[in-house]
C-alpha cells in the first residue's frame, strides 16, 4: 500500500462528533493527564563523556609534550625504541647463522666478524 492509497483510505472513514462539551474540557483533561503523571528524571549516561574527555585530555597531554621546549617528544621515543626493537630483532634472527660460521673456522674469527653485513 502507498501513501495515495492510504491517504484516501483514511480521507474516507467517518469523522467522529464531538459536543462542544468535550472540546470545552479538552484542554483541561490534558493538563491533568499531564500532571498526574509521575515524572522520570533525566539520566545522563556519563561513560561516552567520560571517554571522549580522557582522549582529548591524552591528546592535549600529547601536544603539549611535543611542543614542549626540551623536545623530548614522547612520539619521537617511541619510534626511537621501535627502529631499536627491529634492528635488535634482525640481529638476533642472525645470530644461528653466525654462530655456524663461527664454529666451522679455527682462527680469524675478528675477520670474520667485520666481514659480515
Amino acid at each position: 500500500m502507498n501513501d495515495f492509497d492510504l491517504d484516501s483510505q483514511l480521507r474516507g472513514l467517518p469523522v467522529p462528533e464531538r459536543e462542544a462539551e468535550y472540546w470545552d474540557m479538552f484542554p483541561r483533561r490534558v493538563l491533568a493527564r499531564a500532571h498526574a503523571a509521575p515524572v522520570r528524571p533525566v539520566q545522563t549516561v556519563w561513560r561516552p563523556h567520560l571517554a571522549w574527555g580522557g582522549g582529548l585530555a591524552f591528546a592535549c597531554l600529547m601536544i603539549g609534550l611535543c611542543l614542549s621546549p626540551g623536545g623530548a617528544c614522547p612520539l619521537q621515543a617511541v619510534s626511537l625504541a621501535t627502529q631499536r626493537a627491529r634492528s635488535f630483532h634482525h640481529q638476533f634472527v642472525q645470530l644461528p647463522d653466525l654462530a655456524r660460521s663461527l664454529m666451522r673456522i679455527d682462527h680469524g674469527l675478528n675477520s670474520l666478524v667485520e666481514e659480515r653485513p
